[in-house]
């Protein structure tokens, strides 16, 4: 092909495209900005108003008579602190973990499966139950002569029900701790 235009008009045309394709882009830029704008305008007016409410909701309580007087809130606050204190931090006759749960983990065969595990704490002593399901009747009855052999561990209670289907046996097993 034989190059008609001379270097100097090659240049020229070069850097008009360079200008059109940069102020296309500065206007696709413009344009994103202000289209973004307005899709963001509706959700702050709706932030700011929802602000203002939970601020006078915030102003109504802080007038209440019930914060007015700073004993009262006092004792509020520190009998929900010994409330959660005593929840949060086991005493001596509290460690489940050590007693109860390790133990009963680490008895448990690889063909059964413990889905849940409650602890209540009755008048007669502390009663667990735990449920799930075992593979057999075999993998049953050994994880409940593991269980009886634990020291902490007494009176372990299985229905007879729970031995009568052959595979994937829902089970219910009911012990209470020494204390």
């Amino acid at each position: 092909m034989i190059n008609l235009l001379i270097p100097e008009e090659k240049q020229r045309i070069k850097r008009g495209h360079t200008f059109r394709m940069l102020s296309v882009a500065l206007m696709l830029l413009t344009t994103l900005c202000i289209v973004g704008i307005l899709l963001l305008l509706p959700s702050y007016m709706i932030a700011e108003t929802k602000r203002d409410i939970a601020q006078g909701k915030l102003d109504a309580i802080k007038s209440s008579e019930g914060f007015k007087n700073d004993e009262t809130l006092n004792t509020i606050i520190n009998d929900i602190n010994a409330k959660v204190q005593k929840i949060g931090s086991p005493d001596d006759s509290h460690l489940y973990s050590e007693e109860i749960v390790e133990p009963v983990v680490m008895t448990k065969p690889p063909l059964l499966v413990i889905s849940s595990m409650a602890i209540t704490k009755e008048k007669e002593g502390t009663v667990v139950q735990i449920t799930g399901v075992s593979e057999n009747r075999a993998t049953l009855l050994s994880f409940t002569q593991a269980l009886e052999q634990l020291p902490h561990i007494q009176d372990v209670s299985v229905p007879l029900s729970e031995y009568v289907s052959g595979k994937n046996i829902p089970y219910t097993i009911s012990f209470s701790v020494k204390e």
